[in-house]
């Protein structure tokens, strides 16, 4: 008897036997889990739980991922694909063996060049942007779900300028994968395979190291707690922290490649759970300072020792104090160029701004996610214009555009330098936040994430966009005057057009927008206020407004941030 899903009745059809057994035990509701929406390209990839499905990510979904990039590779950079090819890297995460394989051989039997880093060892998402630019790679795929949770993989794909594909390339690989007949019998060989010598991380090293402004000082007076959370980091990390001549101490229990994340309760440093061994080091080596990367090592998460208490530095401060600190330093030096630009996201805190405009740099504004941030840098720099700083509020940044994606190594070496300045003048980085809001005033921060379950879960999302998009201009949102709607699906500024919505209530805003990559809706709240008792107050006001009117009446905390 056929099953009303088309998809699994073509599954019981034409995988193969061994897949058709395990299909045939699947209960109606997974069935529904696993062949619903099927999996896609979102903020950073094509992200999923690993599994049977046309929703998941496994062997036969990556194959015709991969077809569908190859064919887009060829178009774009046509013969150059033989000669310059592809480069594939990994995290620890579990099927990356068969993965890789699988991505490396259908780009093979395409004719397409291919390479491995040497030994198809684990490397970072910062080392293969850089190595992609270095090479002369014209492509580029990495298997990670970044900080997703054990049970999930993904499919990053890169150009050959090194960042992660645009929403309109990756919406033709997606219309070459709808287009694919047969995707269980796509052609493979490992003709063009090959590897890269690890010269190149040499490299990246030394580039990474020349962020430092002094590179010869002695700062083993500060003791670093470093965790890689199982992931990728850690050599590149400690060769950094050697260089930067810091004392460290590794969490051992988290310094292994383990594609089940055993000994982390979350490899997201987003997440104040992610430090919980981390703190407990730090209490023993008694450290000043608790570095995290997520598995592929694009992330950055910092812990500061003040007043004798573990204080939790969240994306939208460290990216100011990192700013302000390079400006000024650049300023005193006098090597701040007149011609300097800093890229934040849309929904990154806009105190940021205001540092900017007292060193008079030019600020832009960005969609979610670094395949848009670089696009702005990327424009800029060939105008002649140079970088200070491009960051977004999820942890991520850039302060060299060496990398074109987000690189937790160039945050490790400038925090040090700072985290060690402020540590001699008897401060803390929370110190240097406080002192930052007594000049720019204070900004208020929560972020609220909404899952919504079930194969409606996008359309029950689009509901509660629309809702907010139908808000009039002038009405009262937690007590505060509503006085623009920016629906971002229309377009905002120069901005591609994207299917979320902020309301601005002067410097207070609330932003509803979907995961790229999960069932979610995110909310970002802001407030401002020149105490920070103020600031609070409106916070909790906006808060207030948000739950009392969402229909899922559901509250989950990423993080919760009055500055």
């Amino acid at each position: 008897m056929k099953h009303k899903n088309k998809d699994y009745n073509l599954w019981l059809t034409k995988a193969p036997a061994s897949v058709r057994s395990k299909l045939r035990s699947y209960k109606p509701e997974k069935i529904d889990e696993r062949f619903g929406i099927p999996i896609s390209f979102g903020t950073a990839g094509m992200r999923g739980r690993m599994g049977l499905g046309t929703s998941a990510i496994n062997h036969f979904t990556l194959g015709a991922a991969s077809y569908a990039y190859g064919k887009w590779l060829k178009k774009k950079y046509g013969s150059a694909v033989k000669t310059k090819g592809v480069l594939i890297a990994h995290d620890n995460r579990d099927n990356y063996k068969l993965f890789t394989k699988t991505v490396a051989t259908v780009l093979s039997a395409q004719g397409i060049k291919v390479r491995f880093f040497k030994g198809n060892k684990l490397q970072p998402t910062p080392l293969l942007s850089y190595a992609i630019q270095k090479l002369g790679f014209i492509g580029g795929v990495n298997i990670t779900a970044s900080h997703n949770p054990p049970t999930d993989n993904g499919f990053k794909v890169y150009n050959a300028d090194g960042k992660q594909l645009d929403t309109r390339d990756t919406k033709q690989i997606k219309k070459e994968m709808n287009n694919i007949k047969d995707i269980f019998n796509i052609k493979t060989n490992n003709k063009n395979c090959g590897y890269i010598n690890n010269d190149i991380i040499k490299s990246y090293i030394k580039d990474v190291f020349s962020i430092a402004f002094n590179r010869t000082q002695d700062r083993s007076d500060l003791r670093i707690i470093f965790t890689p959370q199982h992931g990728t980091a850690l050599p590149i990390a400690t060769k950094l922290m050697d260089k930067m001549k810091v004392t460290y101490k590794v969490v051992e229990e988290q310094a292994d490649e383990d594609p089940l994340f055993s000994k982390t309760v979350s490899p997201n440093p987003e997440n104040h759970e992610a430090f919980a061994l981390a703190k407990k080091y730090g209490d023993k080596f008694k450290a000043d300072i608790l570095f995290s990367t997520d598995p592929d090592a694009d992330r950055f998460g910092v812990v500061v020792r003040h007043k004798d208490k573990w204080v939790h530095i969240d994306g939208n401060m460290l990216p100011v104090i990192q700013l302000e600190w390079k400006l000024r330093k650049l300023n005193e030096l006098d090597r701040l160029p007149n011609n300097s630009f800093m890229v934040r996201s849309v929904v990154t805190s806009s105190m940021g701004d205001k540092v900017a405009k007292k060193f008079d740099v030019r600020v832009f504004e960005s969609l979610t996610g670094f395949k848009h941030i670089i696009n702005d840098v990327i424009r800029e720099e060939k105008n002649n214009k140079e970088l200070i700083f491009a960051y977004e509020e999820s942890f991520g940044s850039v302060i060299k555009s060496f990398t074109k994606d987000k690189d937790s190594f160039q945050a490790l070496v400038q925090v040090i330098e700072i985290v060690h300045d402020l540590k001699h003048e008897g401060r803390t980085l929370v110190d240097a936040y406080d002192s930052l809001s007594k000049q720019y005033g204070y900004h208020g921060y929560e972020q609220l994430q909404i899952r919504f379950e079930g194969n409606n879960g996008s359309a029950q999302i689009k509901k509660v966009l629309e809702k907010y998009k139908a808000t009039k201009v002038g009405v009262l949102f937690g007590g505060l005057k509503v006085k623009e709607v920016r629906d971002f699906s229309k377009g905002y500024k120069n901005l591609p057009k994207e299917d979320f919505v902020t309301l601005v209530m002067g410097e207070n805003s609330v932003t509803f927008r979907p995961s790229g990559t999960e069932p979610i809706l995110r909310i970002y709240m802001y407030s401002f206020g020149k105490t920070k008792i103020e600031a609070t107050k409106r916070l909790k006001k906006i808060k207030k407004e948000v739950l009392e009117n969402d229909p899922s009446k559901q509250d989950k905390k990423i993080s919760k941030k009055v500055k």
